[in-house]
């Protein structure tokens, strides 16, 4: 069994493309549409980015111990629970500005962002050792989110 504590930083973009003059973008940026006249094509991608602290609880089964000693392999799976630390938007103007800006960062998202989250993990485990004092551990994980970030 394997324990810790890690830092999860996820997120995902949405995005409004080929805007006019009028079209509604979220209502914490500017007056909440878009007010230029010009042929340029506008487009704007919003960035959400979820931060939560991780604790992993991951089970490692050996597969392999080679003849020396000195190397094995092992398959890894477990869980990890994530708790929330800060989310934010990040809206990024491409084409146009508003009030003479192109980013803005945005408190309220209107996204309920879930307090709590789970991952599930899957992985494998090489230990390697060198001499007494040194020892070599790679573990690649693969996490997938079976549950949303947002309510």
């Amino acid at each position: 069994m394997q324990a810790g504590l890690g830092y999860v930083d996820m997120g995902f973009r949405y995005e409004q493309n080929k805007l006019q003059d009028g079209d509604y973008i979220n209502k914490n940026i500017g007056d909440g549409k878009v007010l230029d006249k010009s042929n340029v094509e506008k487009n704007l991608n919003y960035d959400y980015r979820f931060h939560y602290v991780d604790i992993p609880v991951w089970f490692n089964y050996q597969l392999y111990k080679s003849k020396d000693y000195k190397t094995t392999y092992h398959l890894t799976a477990g869980v990890a629970a994530n708790i929330l630390v800060k989310h934010q938007l990040t809206a990024r103007l491409d084409g146009f500005t508003i009030d003479g800006e192109d980013k803005f960062q945005v408190n309220n998202t209107s996204l309920d962002a879930r307090a709590v989250n789970m991952q599930v993990n899957a992985g494998f485990k090489v230990i390697h050792k060198l001499d007494k004092e040194t020892t070599i551990i790679v573990q690649p994980i693969y996490s997938m989110h079976p549950i949303s970030v947002t309510n």
